[in-house]
């Protein structure tokens, strides 16, 4: 199990990494594949809207609408009003 985990470590690594130098298409398909690993969808949307936002991509509203609106569909109320908060932010 060790041994996975460090693996996961080594791709989010490598996700910054790819963010860090401006490589959007790698990027997108790395988090394509660690996203459909996790068993944490609205997560999965809020982290799709980090890496679009990182991008200066205007879907990253998206994401983070549809993050926060799974949240409060799996009644995590206090993660869907810090996304919701986060939205407001980029708004202004």
């Amino acid at each position: 199990m060790k041994n996975n985990n460090s693996k996961h470590a080594n791709a989010w690594q490598q996700l910054h990494t790819f963010i860090a130098h401006g490589r959007k298409e790698h990027a997108l398909a790395l988090l394509k594949l660690l996203t459909h690993q996790m068993n944490d969808v609205p997560f999965a949307c809020q982290i799709e809207g980090d890496v679009a936002l990182a991008f200066n991509d205007e879907r990253a509203l998206e994401h983070y609408e549809k993050s926060a609106n799974a949240y409060e569909k799996e009644g995590r109320a206090k993660e869907a009003e810090a996304v919701r908060k986060h939205i407001a932010d980029l708004k202004s």
